[in-house]
């Protein structure tokens, strides 16, 4: 009787330890064991596997290049809109006349100058002063001309140009009224800006009467050059300021400087 009563005791006393053993070791039947934890082995963690879940991520490169696209596709379509706005607005001024070139208009200018004349005496020309000797080199002050021409814008920068002069009173030394015609060209350095520089080089008839000297013609040629500012503050009107020089060569060859001003009208 000792051996089964000793069996029975260590039965009672091991039994209920293996139990509580075996609970804490094994999960419930309705939980599964966690699956981002990697076992751990004896020399550390497992290396992960392709049956693993995927671990949470940042910002990813995919991500930044849908970024970058986007970014991309605002700054065509940015680029886009500028040009189609400037394809708009450049026709658009020059359908509604704003521009303030002279292309295709009609100017008629009319202004005042003041001309000086340096001449040097031919054999038979008439003298500057009662001096005596004669003088061979003249100088004068001519009497103020009434300047006025003609033009036609052929391009934006270009215009024909066809004037005249004419004295307001008689003047030295023919004692009559000065009178020239002219037939050359504008060029204006930045035609479509309001402030413009322009050259006008032309030819030059003076048909100035001879008056008190017989032995000249009534006749003479040169060439004219003149540099002057135009302010245009609309497109039909502009005001200028010009300084000019006249070569003539037949009467005598004189060198006449010039400053002059007035307005211009264009239409259409």
């Amino acid at each position: 009787m000792r051996w089964p009563t000793l069996s029975l005791c260590f039965a009672l006393v091991t039994l209920p330890g293996l139990a509580a053993a075996q609970a804490a070791g094994e999960p419930p039947d309705d939980e599964e064991p966690a699956a981002d934890e990697p076992d751990e082995g004896p020399t550390g963690p497992r290396e992960a596997t392709t049956a693993d879940p995927m671990p949470e991520r940042g910002t990813s490169s995919v991500v930044i290049d849908q970024r970058e696209a986007a970014l991309r596709r605002e700054q065509a379509e940015f680029q886009e809109q500028e040009r189609r706005e400037g394809d708009t607005a450049g026709p658009a001024r020059e359908d509604d006349g704003d521009g303030l070139h002279h292309e295709y208009q009609v100017g008629l200018r009319v202004g005042v100058g003041v001309p000086f004349l340096f001449a040097l005496r031919y054999n038979n020309g008439p003298r500057c002063s009662a001096v005596d000797p004669p003088e061979a080199f003249c100088l004068l002050v001519g009497s103020t001309a009434i300047t006025f021409d003609l033009s036609f814008g052929v391009s934006r920068d270009i215009e024909i140009v066809v004037g005249g002069r004419i004295g307001a009173i008689v003047s030295a030394p023919t004692e009559t009224n000065h009178a020239q015609i002219l037939a050359g060209i504008r060029a204006y350095l930045g035609p479509d800006s309001i402030f413009k520089a322009y050259l006008a080089p032309s030819v030059v008839l003076d048909v100035t009467p001879n008056g008190l000297i017989p032995n000249w013609g009534d006749v003479d040629f040169g060439v004219r050059g003149a540099f002057g500012v135009q302010v245009d503050p609309i497109r039909f009107l502009g005001i200028y300021a010009e300084i000019g020089v006249n070569i003539l060569f037949l009467r005598s060859f004189a060198i006449s400087p010039d400053l002059s001003g007035g307005l211009q009208v264009r239409f259409p």
